[in-house]
């Protein structure tokens, strides 16, 4: 009996939360409204005035738009795991797991519709539609963005160049840091050179493709690749070593596997970074307060999860007219440049202006109110 009762309950709470989703999927005064979840950190305070400027735009020319959200990893994770409704989500390799999601049956299977419904978009993404194809379908599309990353060291050259008259190289090999470390360790024993947090060290194990998770993986540099398990890569745990002999020299924060990022002291003369040669990111003097030198020590690469880097998904539950909006609404992120600056730089003459090369030059507005991460937002 118990059981019985317990059957109904699951019933009642599932009738509910599909009664929930059909409200959500409204149409007002012919234009249609989609819910878009994608990540970020933080909400910049012109987000109001973007979203505004956005959906004039999109109703013009789809007759659709937008409730953006800007949610933080574990919104996003909740929202998944509640089974909570929203047209458009955020999914990627390294945040809501696209693979697992997709085939858990929680993403809208785009196969066809990509093709009778927006042709230019499938076009657009081109050989990339592989890496968003779970047992041959597609429930996602991603974003046309650095497809191959680079990992690198970000070294204080005013340091380590300036003081110490020591060259940073534009490719060293992992354990060639270790000079640096030394030279820094001397002239200041009570500091530790080599920022390290509970998060990881980005980009650690790019050198390998990942087959499932981080349990199998293909070395590249093999002459006759083959899967393995991560602990018998003689070159991965060779690194780990290198990491150990570092902690126990002093080079490495004691409290690694429990510091913050923000508990990283702001001189810390080298970092780890993921992305290409000449970033401007890792470089920026106002942000350190040194002068940066970055020198690559993996990659390029690319693989499953960088081409999964950044991704949209339509939710199982919309009914097909919501997901071909959506789709549309994609396909305009892709196609429509005007339109993606909006979400990427804000409205131009307030936030950014074009150069007459076509480049984009921020204005103070834009710096104080409108900054965002360019990958979460198509």
């Amino acid at each position: 009996m118990k059981r019985c009762i317990a059957l109904i309950c699951i019933l009642m709470v599932m009738i509910s939360a599909l009664a929930g989703c059909e409200s959500v999927k409204d149409e007002r005064n012919g234009i249609i409204h989609l819910r878009w979840v994608t990540y970020g950190s933080a909400v910049p305070d012109d987000i109001g005035k973007i979203i505004e400027a956005a959906n004039n735009y999109s109703r013009e020319k789809l007759g659709i738009v937008v409730d953006l959200e800007i949610q933080p990893t574990e919104m996003i994770n909740l929202i998944m795991a509640s089974g909570e409704y929203y047209d458009m989500i955020y999914t990627c390799e390294w945040l809501n797991s696209y693979d697992t999601a997709a085939a858990k049956g929680l993403y809208y299977d785009i196969t066809d519709l990509i093709k009778t419904e927006t042709p230019k978009l499938y076009e657009i993404i081109g050989e990339y539609w592989d890496a968003a194809k779970v047992n041959d379908r597609i429930y996602g599309v991603p974003t046309l963005k650095d497809m191959g990353t680079e990992m690198m060291y970000r070294l204080n050259s005013d340091y380590f160049e300036g003081t110490k008259g020591m060259t940073i190289p534009e490719f060293m090999n992992f354990e060639d840091i270790e000079p640096y470390l030394e030279a820094y360790k001397k002239d200041y024993p009570y500091k530790y050179p080599l920022a390290v947090t509970k998060g990881g060290i980005p980009g650690f194990i790019n050198f390998l493709d990942r087959i499932v998770g981080v349990v199998c993986s293909i070395p590249y540099k093999s002459e006759t690749p083959k899967v393995v398990p991560i602990w018998e890569c003689e070159e991965l745990i060779e690194r780990f070593r290198l990491l150990h002999k570092w902690y126990n020299l002093g080079y490495i924060h004691p409290d690694a596997s429990a510091l913050e990022s923000s508990g990283v002291e702001k001189d810390t003369p080298v970092r780890f970074g993921v992305a290409w040669r000449g970033y401007s990111g890792y470089s920026n003097l106002a942000d350190w307060g040194f002068n940066v030198k970055t020198s690559i020590y993996d990659g390029p690469y690319i693989s499953r999860a960088t081409e999964q880097g950044a991704m949209l998904a339509i939710c199982a539950g919309c009914d097909e007219k919501h997901a071909k909006a959506a789709l549309r609404y994609i396909e305009l992120l892709n196609t429509d440049r005007k339109f993606r600056d909006i979400f990427a730089y804000g409205i131009e003459g307030e936030h950014f202006n074009y150069l007459e090369n076509g480049t984009v030059l921020r204005t103070k507005e834009g710096v104080d109110r409108y900054q965002v991460a360019l990958y979460p937002f198509g």
